[in-house]
């Protein structure tokens, strides 16, 4: 299997949006947990995020809960990190066994469009971005700018502990 960095080469989807917001509030909304939570996850879904750092090298954690019940798990280490710019980060989600599954490396990229932000997102392999499109609706101006509070199931916050490690 070909390393994160010889994948990204072969950049297999990249989607990019108009966010009608600046790109520092842009990279809050994506980088700061308690924001995170405020839109990870479409619809039934609700999301807790931790990460050691925002430099090269620091891991994150991403737990995703579905109302009804189901736990995904998404685990990686920064390579890249450009605050309010740019993000290079590998993505492997957990197996039913704990144990991180194929890496893939994604790359962020933030640029001012006048008032508003250009957002891309590129995936070295397409299959590891089914969801984002759905994702990155719910990033949009209404949540950058208003709250939303998740639904959680009780329980889920006790499921979706977990540190990056």
């Amino acid at each position: 299997m070909p390393s994160p960095a010889a994948q990204s080469a072969d950049t297999a989807l990249t989607i990019t949006r108009l966010i009608d917001a600046t790109p520092e509030r842009v990279w809050k909304a994506w980088t700061d947990p308690d924001e995170v939570a405020r839109w990870m996850g479409p619809g039934d879904w609700s999301g807790r995020f931790s990460a050691t750092g925002l430099n090269p090298g620091a891991a994150y954690r991403i737990g995703m809960r579905h109302a009804d019940g189901d736990v995904m798990v998404v685990v990686g280490r920064l390579r890249e990190v450009v605050p309010a710019a740019r993000m290079v980060y590998s993505w492997a989600w957990l197996g039913e066994d704990g144990k991180p599954g194929h890496e893939t490396l994604v790359t962020l990229t933030l640029r001012a469009a006048g008032a508003k932000c250009e957002f891309s997102a590129a995936w070295s392999v397409a299959d590891e971005a089914c969801g984002l499109d759905a994702v990155l609706s719910v990033i949009g101006p209404d949540a950058v700018e208003t709250p939303v509070e998740p639904a959680r199931p009780a329980g889920a916050e006790q499921a979706l502990e977990g540190s990056a490690q």
